[in-house]
């Protein structure tokens, strides 16, 4: 699904210059006559007045390939295309309707244990916290997925900068699907017997360190933008690593009759983080493109530290 469902927006895009254009910008393109001539960028940029960085960006990204005037009037006036939101609403809505027709248990009030079902209860995360154990683990679970979330909702401005357009923004985000699945199904599976939970766990967290820093020095313009084909796939295999490590170190610390307790915690914290990130994400961006992902590396190593408190010997727990 992190594949497949930016690629069908990629498909239903296009890379077309997503400029920040003014009033008085607009009217000047709207005025354009039409032309199948050859057009160049220095040209629409004089014609265009002042731009900024990223709008400049984005329009020499643009006519890499030629355009001719005509074709650039159409792209720099065409709004965002609906086709993503018209397949993700149909999706949704057909993953519905196969919920309520094939698992019946969802429409259930109760478990299957006969007990009526609750919600996130504060007392519960309460009492996990006050294990030294499970807080360090729980904590280390907020912490990595919050930085990540905070990573995915920011990726398609930072490459904006750079000049990527729509297409392209989907296209990398089927490009860390694609790592994530290759970094859980095959890499992760294969070397977690071998390693342990806890330094599969370590491992995974210098990744993220290294490729979070990366990500800002790229921000920062010490690193070309391209460079962020090659990052990707460094934070996104370091997350392939501490999630399942993170979650399978918190079933073996919990006793087999408060499993199910301590694995809703982790689950409900998970999703605490990925509503905050992106929220601190956005809000970061106001200072610099580069400093959602200094503060994501701080993150990550105040989770690294978190996680090196534990005993490897957690692990063999079971």
């Amino acid at each position: 699904g992190f594949t497949f469902g930016p690629l069908i927006g990629a498909a239903t895009t296009s890379d077309a210059p997503n400029l920040a254009l003014s009033d008085t910008q607009v009217a000047t393109v709207t005025a354009w006559s039409d032309s199948s001539d050859a057009v160049s960028e220095s040209t629409i940029a004089t014609e265009l007045g002042p731009l900024s960085q990223r709008d400049s960006a984005s329009l020499q990204r643009y006519f890499k390939t030629p355009h001719s005037r005509t074709e650039t009037k159409a792209a720099l006036l065409q709004g965002p295309s609906q086709y993503p939101g018209y397949i993700a609403a149909f999706l949704s809505f057909f993953a519905f309707l196969f919920a309520y027709a094939r698992l019946p248990e969802s429409r259930s009030t109760t478990t299957t244990t006969g007990n009526p079902r609750r919600g996130f209860q504060l007392g519960s995360l309460g009492q996990h916290l006050r294990s030294p154990l499970f807080a360090t683990i729980l904590i280390s679970i907020f912490i990595t997925t919050f930085a990540f979330a905070q990573f995915e909702s920011t990726l398609s401005l930072l490459t904006r900068e750079f000049g990527y357009g729509n297409t392209s923004n989907f296209v990398f985000f089927a490009y860390i699907g694609f790592i994530l699945m290759i970094g859980q199904g095959f890499l992760v599976r294969r070397m977690l017997p071998r390693l342990g939970e806890h330094r599969m766990t370590m491992l995974g967290v210098l990744l993220m360190v290294g490729g979070f820093l990366l990500i800002a020095f790229t921000g920062s313009g010490y690193l070309p933008g391209s460079m962020l084909w090659y990052v990707l796939p460094v934070i996104t295999i370091g997350y392939s690593a501490v999630t399942p490590s993170l979650q399978s170190l918190l079933s073996q610390a919990a006793s087999s009759d408060e499993q199910g307790a301590v694995l809703g915690t982790g689950q409900s914290l998970s999703s605490l983080a990925r509503i905050l990130g992106p929220y601190l994400g956005i809000q970061l961006l106001g200072i610099s493109v580069a400093t959602p992902y200094y503060f994501a590396t701080g993150l990550m190593v105040l989770g690294g530290l978190q996680i090196a408190r534990m005993k490897s010997s957690v692990s063999q727990k079971g």
